[in-house]
């Protein structure tokens, strides 16, 4: 609530952007650099496929550590000093579940993410139940420069 009202939170919400049922309205937020790379991510997918897509389904995003602790089989579960990128609001989970997106919009995402990963604007980690890719974005002040 702190992060929400000082603005270091923000909601994320735009075109191209579905939010799964169990992801409540008051977790809805995201650091700015979260806002601003997975708004424009949605952007490039719609563009990508002429507006005829599934749009990016968000699983999850910012979570309280008491969020956190209910996450069952996570090795994140903020039981030790080790916790989630998920409670600074630095991560979102988006859908790679074949229910919510066709085998090429899976495929665009996967190589995506892997392209941004490359470049080091995040950390991504496949994980399977859900199948989901875990995202970490990574504030645009330690992105390093391209190499021309």
């Amino acid at each position: 609530e702190k992060g929400k009202q000082s603005g270091t939170l923000v909601e994320l919400g735009a075109e191209g952007l579905v939010f799964s049922g169990a992801l409540p309205s008051e977790r809805r937020y995201g650091t700015p650099w979260v806002k601003t790379y997975i708004e424009t991510l949605a952007a490039e997918m719609k563009k990508k496929f002429n507006g005829e897509y599934t749009p990016l389904r968000v699983g999850s995003l910012v979570r309280t550590f008491k969020d956190q602790q209910r996450q069952r089989n996570s090795p994140a579960s903020c039981k030790t000093e080790i916790c989630s990128s998920h409670t600074t609001g630095s991560a979102v989970d988006l859908s790679n579940a074949s229910k919510w997106s066709g085998d090429v919009e899976r495929e665009w995402l996967r190589s995506r993410l892997l392209e941004d990963r490359k470049l080091g604007k995040i950390v991504v980690i496949e994980e399977r139940h859900p199948p989901h890719f875990h995202v970490l974005v990574i504030p645009p002040q330690f992105v390093p420069p391209l190499k021309e």
